[in-house]
């Protein structure tokens, strides 16, 4: 459960509420999310989200584009997402489903997972007095441009319980947006396309999404990531007549 409180949805239900409920309370909330998983039929209400723009950092507060939106979800929702969540992704690093160069969103992962070889890369370059390539990409509007249809694929193919897949089918293509205007609820507009922003059951699903990849990239070329940011460079290519180093010159003194 949340240990601070956020605004609610729509349905007017914020964690508070949810914090006290008794343990008989607790116990009933329980077999309510047994009863949605097993089906994997969520409730029509979860549907419902409220949008929020919040305008980024130095952009143009008249242009559209300048916005970041926020979905707003029931309060229920997200709690399910989160149990939900913890054992998709439990799941997914259990049966290696993840790309090992994929360190965005993860346990244990951080930044220097990618920059960490990138530079030993260089220095192996240097060392060897080659160049190295490196190719910096990132995904514009990552979660908007996500396909359900593909995504649903993905785990599907990977051999994800039918029940989550089904989940996910009955939550994705049927999300039904909200927004205020002078004080008064405007909507619904369904949507189809691109992943929730600020569910924490979006993340996972695009790194999901975005899993294979890696596997259409040319012979020799690897793909570090970092959630929507990618960084391609080359294997190391070893001077004339030397083979190839498998250690990273950090620190050999070397001059290139």
């Amino acid at each position: 459960m949340m240990s601070r409180d956020t605004a609610p949805g729509l349905d007017g239900i914020p964690y508070a509420f949810l914090r006290h409920l008794p343990e008989e309370g607790v116990s009933r909330l329980t077999e309510i999310f047994k009863v949605i998983l097993v089906p994997g039929n969520i409730p029509t209400d979860w549907e419902n989200y409220l949008l929020l723009p919040f305008l980024k950092p130095g952009k143009d507060p008249d242009a559209a584009a300048s916005y970041r939106p926020i979905a707003q979800s029931s309060c229920l929702l997200k709690v399910f997402e989160r149990v939900w969540k913890a054992r998709l992704e439990w799941w997914a690093e259990a049966q290696d489903l993840l790309d090992p160069l994929q360190s965005g969103f993860r346990k244990g992962r951080n930044t220097s997972d990618v920059f960490g070889p990138l530079v030993c890369n260089i220095l192996e370059g240097f060392a060897a007095r080659q160049y190295t390539a490196v190719v910096f990409t990132d995904v514009a509007e990552a979660y908007d441009s996500v396909q359900p249809p593909l995504l649903l694929h993905r785990p599907h193919s990977v051999g994800v319980p039918s029940r989550v897949v089904r989940l996910l089918a009955s939550l994705l293509p049927h999300r039904k947006i909200y927004a205020t205007y002078n004080g008064r609820l405007i909507g619904p507009r369904q949507t189809s396309v691109g992943l929730a922003q600020g569910s924490v059951l979006s993340p996972l699903l695009y790194l999901l999404y975005t899993n294979h990849l890696s596997r259409h990239l040319p012979e020799g070329v690897i793909s570090l990531k970092f959630a929507d940011d990618d960084i391609s460079r080359p294997w190391p290519i070893p001077a004339r007549g030397t083979p190839p180093s498998t250690t990273c010159p950090l620190g050999d003194g070397g001059s290139p």
